[in-house]
């Protein structure tokens, strides 16, 4: 649903299921007893003013933007409903109205316009550098808070009056670079201004003497409370469960972590794993594993089995093993990691497109059950091992591929296949059955080929055959026979054998002594002594092939 700043959606009565869909609108009103129901859609409101009377409001796991496309202030009025994800990208100055006793999962500042907060309960507030956010009354915040700035963009909070409060819990809560100003601190936790903040007056239950850095309280927001329930469990957490945050000295120096099976939708918090190496996130329910601000010494990436349908590696530069199989990919971009060894890809049926780099080391690939129809390998000098299998692939070209062992290419729609690598006999492993189009492979030296690909280690249909260049490969059967014996007293029989290829349907047989046959497999004899030529014609119904032995 797409409009403008001057139009509108209003929901009068009856229930409206968003079904995950993209809003993009001016106002959003919800009235009487109407239900909106937003599941995990994307909601995008232009407009300076959006309310809610209707209290059936059901956010899922929703993202409502506000950035609002005309001048002057913007008010939310949440009613009595409970939000997901709010996140602020307005220019403007913005207000959130608290009027009815709903709450919010998380806040995001992220605009230029100062955001003012009117008796929000919300259980993570993230204030990004630079910013302005301002408390109207009681700010309570149940889990998580961000208020850093930096040295060239600090933060800046304040309250309305000389009585507007900021409450959160519990924890020992450090801000670095933060511009204060009537703001009273409370709720249980301890609330520190560190290096660069400025008390601007009006504050209390603040600590303004903080001599070292904030490091040591510094937190990491971990949302998902599985996710912080086995960092709490495995003592890389803070002390406090389902404050959506973990002690950042907990975790920046972990090497390893295997959060297998853990029902897990979220990892967001792995980007302060900066020491990390090794994960193992397998079984899960990530459905957007973003990896762009994690550390780029990640070299083991294990993420099998969750229904990943976004996924942006290009921060890994060091990555040598990645293992994405049973998951939804529809797509996947690997321009950016050249220190790749392993891939296994299997069963993402809608996986169509796979990018590579230029890659000396890449060693393994392997695909089952996709939607690939042509890939380029040509940049992946060392491959070894290459199992593509059960998919729409048409055409692979292997020719640059000069180290390559095991090719297994079962049951796709291939039409053309080069594996002129100028070293055919390193291949110890070959499979090219179900290709029904399959009729010609181009290799180093075709006889070479026919001789030596054969036993158990190399499968191939009936009509696929070796040729040294496939371009000038005539489609269809090519004629050959045997005789038996030769040379025959009058009288005698002979038995001719058909040994063509192509499989062919119908034979043509001209003794060369006026007499002919249709058998494949004929029994003839001369009634006049001497030399006769003989003919075969071969036919598969679309194709046919001419052999003619004279003087045989």
């Amino acid at each position: 649903l797409t409009g403008y700043n001057s139009n509108h959606l209003r929901i009068n009565e009856g229930v409206l299921n968003t079904n995950g869909n993209t809003i993009r609108t001016g106002r959003l009103k919800l009235n009487n007893t109407a239900t909106l129901n937003l599941s995990n859609s994307k909601v995008y409101l232009l407009s300076p003013y959006n309310d809610f009377d209707s209290p059936n409001l059901n956010s899922g796991t929703s993202t409502i933007y506000l950035i609002p496309a005309s001048t002057g202030s913007y008010t939310l009025d949440m009613g009595a409903n409970s939000f997901h994800n709010i996140i602020v990208e307005s220019v403007n100055p913005s207000k959130i109205n608290n009027t009815g006793g709903g709450g919010i999962n998380k806040l995001e500042q992220r605009g230029t316009g100062a955001v003012n907060l009117n008796n929000v309960t919300a259980d993570s507030v993230i204030v990004s550098p630079g910013k302005t956010l301002e408390l109207s009354g009681t700010v309570t915040v149940n889990d998580y808070v961000s208020l850093s700035g930096t040295p060239s963009s600090p933060t800046y909070l304040s309250g309305t009056g000389s009585s507007d409060s900021l409450l959160v819990a519990s924890g020992n809560l450090c801000f670095e670079y933060l511009r204060l100003s009537n703001v009273n601190a409370g709720g249980g936790a301890t609330f520190s201004a560190g290096q660069g903040s400025v008390d601007n007056g009006g504050n209390s239950g603040w600590n303004f003497n903080v001599i070292t850095p904030c490091v040591q309280f510094q937190k990491t927001y971990v949302p998902d409370d599985n996710f912080e329930a086995y960092l709490e469990a495995n003592g890389m957490g803070d002390g406090t469960a389902n404050n959506d945050s973990v002690l950042t000295s907990n975790i920046n120096g972990v090497l390893r972590i295997n959060i297998d099976g853990q029902n897990i939708s979220d990892i967001t918090g792995i980007e302060d794993f900066t020491s990390l190496n090794y994960l193992n996130c397998r079984s899960n329910q990530i459905s957007n594993l973003n990896l762009t601000h994690s550390n780029n010494k990640l070299d083991s990436l294990n993420a099998e089995g969750n229904p990943i349908t976004l996924i942006d590696l290009s921060n890994l530069g060091e990555l040598r093993f990645l293992n994405l199989q049973f998951c939804q990919l529809d797509s996947l971009d690997l321009s950016s990691n050249d220190s790749l060894q392993e891939l296994y890809l299997s069963f993402n049926s809608n996986l169509s497109k796979i990018t590579f780099v230029n890659n000396s080391i890449f060693r393994v690939l392997s695909l089952h059950q996709h939607n690939v129809s042509e890939i380029d390998l040509s940049t992946l000098s060392s491959l070894q091992f290459i199992s593509i299998q059960n998919g729409p692939l048409e055409y692979l070209n292997l020719s640059n591929n000069s180290v390559v062992q095991v090719i297994y290419l079962q049951n796709n729609n291939l039409d053309s296949l080069d594996l002129r690598n100028n070293n055919n006999n390193y291949i110890n492993n070959i499979n090219l059955t179900g290709n029904s189009n399959l009729n010609c492979v181009s290799v180093d030296n075709a006889v070479w080929s026919t001789t030596n690909w054969i036993g158990s280690n190399f499968q191939f249909d009936n009509h696929t055959s070796f040729s040294d260049d496939c371009a000038s490969f005539v489609l269809g059967p090519s004629a050959s026979f045997s005789a038996s014996p030769t040379t025959v007293c009058l009288g005698e029989s002979i038995i001719f054998t058909d040994t063509s290829a192509g499989n062919p349907t119908s034979w043509n047989w001209d003794f060369g002594d006026g007499n002919s046959s249709t058998a494949q497999n004929p029994t003839h004899v001369y009634a006049t002594p001497g030399t006769y030529d003989v003919k075969l014609v071969v036919n598969d119904g679309t194709n046919s092939d001419t052999i003619t032995k004279t003087g045989y």
